[in-house]
């Protein structure tokens, strides 16, 4: 469907949605987690990477890369500024170093949004819904519930994941699953 076919505005195109869509001034994406990290690495107009060091010293405390991923998502409209967790990485440990280093409160989150159930992409999340005081809503799938997830080995045999998901330990006051 065309957003903009027949007159339309993009915002009342996609009023069949679940939920409303809207327009936004701008996006920023702060990879909180993912499986490489090159420090060396300078940005650009488009891209702005974390500074090397400091007063010509590169700093000690650096952000960690780990299997997994988890985006930091922030809208802009006008004024309003509104902020999404995509996916929540394998770990709080790498998870909460690097929201710290990028002075990224969970408190500010409005959602959390998993892509799906592997433990990659889910891991820390109870932790994360830990550190938030209020409602947050949780988007996700019904197979992130999955309990069985593993890799088949060459020989036949199945090495499992950890279950990262849990519903009952989701269940709790101030969270909402969508």
């Amino acid at each position: 469907m065309d957003p903009c076919a027949h007159g339309r505005s993009r915002d009342s195109a996609m009023s069949g949605a679940p939920f409303p869509l809207k327009t936004v001034d701008r996006v920023e994406i702060v990879t909180v987690m993912d499986n490489y990290i090159d420090l060396l690495l300078s940005g650009d107009d488009r891209v702005v990477r974390p500074a090397l060091g400091c007063d010509g010293i590169i700093n000690r405390d650096t952000l960690l890369a780990e299997h997994g991923l988890s985006l930091w998502l922030s809208a802009y409209r006008g004024q309003d500024k509104h902020n999404v967790l995509i996916d929540t990485g394998y770990s709080w440990t790498g998870v909460r170093h690097n929201l710290e280093l990028l002075s990224l409160d969970p408190n500010d989150l409005e959602a959390i949004v998993l892509s799906h159930g592997h433990v990659d992409h889910t891991g820390a999340l109870e932790k994360v819904v830990d550190n938030i005081q209020g409602r947050i809503k949780i988007f996700l799938h019904p197979s992130a519930f999955l309990s069985s997830r593993f890799i088949v080995l060459p020989d036949g045999s199945r090495v499992h994941f950890p279950v990262p998901l849990n519903e009952i330990d989701l269940e709790r006051p101030g969270l909402e699953m969508v």
